[in-house]
């Protein structure tokens, strides 16, 4: 399971992505909190994309998908584990009072942010990204910069594809001029 990402175009300033992996944020939680994590589910949900379209002529869909998943998955070939909640989707843990959901989310949010589980992309005309989806993230930040066409892209799961997204967000001050996929542990 992998998503592929080439860009024939970049933004005339910023355009990095930050990849955080979800292996390394799970690893270095406590041996309690993994134990707590274990076997819980979380709410997935897309309703949040109402209406933030509209301005550019996009119609809401009737419903927005949804599911339950783990909050801690198991990586089908390796058994690794990580972390699979995110802000954009996750709505509460399944199973516990709404606060100390709240709760729990806030703090896993804050510890997936980590610089110390990132690497950064630096986008380059022509550049290509590969990453293992089978971890949620890249966990990426606003865009500026090229159109959509500009992007092309897929995933790769079991020889069938899916569309590949991807976003961008200006450089930090004293970024690396480096063009090379770093891959996070």
């Amino acid at each position: 399971m992998g998503s592929i990402l080439y860009i024939r175009q970049c933004p005339p300033k910023g355009g990095d992505t930050l990849f955080a992996s979800m292996y390394a944020a799970y690893d270095a939680l406590s041996d309690r909190m993994k134990l707590y994590l274990d076997g819980l589910t979380a709410r997935h949900n897309g309703e949040h994309y109402r209406g933030q379209y509209a301005n550019f002529g996009i119609k809401d869909k009737e419903s927005y998908p949804f599911a339950d998943h783990p909050v801690v998955r198991t990586h089908p070939v390796t058994g690794k584990k990580a972390l699979y909640v995110n802000k954009g989707f996750t709505r509460y843990i399944n199973g516990i009072p709404r606060d100390e959901s709240d709760g729990i989310l806030r703090y896993l949010y804050e510890h997936m942010a980590n610089p110390l589980f990132q690497c950064r992309f630096r986008w380059r005309e022509n550049s290509i990204a590969f990453w293992d989806k089978s971890s949620p993230s890249p966990a990426l930040r606003e865009r500026e910069g090229p159109t959509p066409e500009a992007w092309e892209g897929e995933g790769v799961a079991s020889g069938s594809p899916h569309p590949a997204v991807a976003t961008l967000r200006p450089p930090s001050p004293g970024a690396g001029e480096g063009n090379s996929i770093a891959t996070p542990a």
